[in-house]
């Protein structure tokens, strides 16, 4: 329920995105962007950290508030062995369904039947299936950047697993990479100075 309610922030964002006034595809993913980075950042990171050594400073916060460093010190490592199994397992699903294409194929046998009446709707969505939108395809993997280089002054050994997953996925898109020959969602590499 999480993950669908989560799945839900990039098309609730584009919706306030276009409410704005931003109706340009390049301005709305990059709006886009910046505030699902920042949630996925709060929501994926700091969550996650913090409530890793939050129970326990609570638990021995009346007896010394000096200690509170050290308490974190202590506690924010245990944190990287979830950040372990997450990288890991994003690395996996991804490269599941990117390669399944599962999006495309419930467009296409499951969203088209339903609710495509004209030839030209069943066209337009023919013509939207491949397409990435670069608002959400980016901050996924510039959180799992930040999460890497900042546990790994902690954890080192997060190092090995992000390079394991952004390997996977240099491979995966060598070979397979995403459509790109739309002019529309172009931005002429406005993402990269936002991601960074």
């Amino acid at each position: 329920m999480l993950s669908l309610i989560t799945a839900m922030v990039p098309s609730v964002l584009r919706l306030l995105a276009n409410m704005q006034g931003l109706h340009s595809r390049q301005r709305v993913e990059n709006y886009v962007q910046i505030y699902y980075f920042s949630f996925l950042f709060v929501q994926v990171f700091l969550t996650v950290s913090l409530s890793a050594g939050i129970t326990t400073i609570i638990g021995q916060l009346p007896d010394t508030v000096e200690a509170i460093p050290t308490l974190l010190a202590q506690n924010l490592p245990k944190a990287s062995n979830y950040f372990f199994s997450y990288i890991m397992v994003h690395a996996f699903t991804t490269f599941a369904f990117t390669l399944m294409q599962v999006t495309g194929l419930m467009s296409m046998f499951v969203l088209s039947p339903l609710f495509d009446k004209s030839p030209r709707q069943k066209w337009m969505r023919r013509q939207s299936l491949g397409l990435q939108k670069w608002g959400t395809f980016v901050p996924v993997f510039t959180n799992m950047a930040c999460i890497g280089l900042i546990y790994s002054v902690i954890a080192p050994l997060i190092l090995v697993f992000s390079m394991i997953y952004f390997g996977a996925l240099w491979v995966l898109y060598r070979f397979y990479p995403p459509k790109l020959s739309d002019l529309e969602l172009g931005a002429s590499g406005l993402f990269y100075p936002t991601a960074i």
